[in-house]
């Protein structure tokens, strides 16, 4: 009598671990409603369609970034179309200026000195919401800085294509500049 309650219990202590794994990864995958009913916002939107270059504006502001010999600008890419799409990566800035068409640029991706890189992952844009990332750079001037007009944005989801803001922050010490990831929200330090 007693080994069949031994055999029993080992059943059901296996079926329990069953059904908290399995209650663990509909947790983990935002499957289950919340405790209203409601269904919980997703963190990633798999049916949405990567955001295009026509469905984005982009525009550079100064958030006072500069210390330490730094500098640095938020970057924002804001949904203009009437429908939502997904974004994820990296902007990849190129220099330009007409005066100086062989104008360096070294870009790097992760944390910058202004903010922590949040790594990447899915950023879901509906009509008018944006994502952000911080580009920062050395101060630098005329004797070992280049300065651009104009950056060039391209895309992580479209990299066929590039959105053009102008720069006005100075001299880009050599060429060098640092982008975060794009996120919903670009905590600063």
């Amino acid at each position: 009598m007693h080994l069949k309650g031994a055999e029993e219990m080992k059943r059901m202590s296996a079926w329990t671990l069953v059904a908290v794994v399995a209650g663990a990864a509909i947790a983990a995958t935002g499957v289950a409603g919340t405790a209203d009913g409601a269904t919980p916002r997703r963190e990633s939107a798999a049916d949405a369609p990567a955001c295009l270059k026509d469905q984005l504006q982009a525009q550079l502001y100064d958030a006072g970034l500069v210390g330490a010999g730094n500098a640095g600008t938020m970057v924002t890419l804001t949904n203009t179309s009437t429908t939502t799409c997904e974004i994820s990566g990296y902007v990849t800035p190129e220099m330009q200026n007409p005066d100086d068409p062989d104008l360096p640029t070294y870009a790097k991706t992760g944390s910058t000195y202004f903010n922590e890189d949040p790594g990447v992952h899915p950023v879901e844009l509906s009509p008018g919401e944006r994502a952000s990332c911080v580009m920062a750079w050395g101060n630098g001037d005329s004797s070992d800085g280049v300065q651009p007009k104009t950056l060039w944005l391209w895309l992580p989801s479209d990299t066929d294509h590039h959105l053009t803001v102008p720069f006005t922050p100075g001299y880009v010490r050599a060429g060098r500049i640092t982008v975060s990831a794009l996120a919903a929200h670009t905590p600063l330090r």
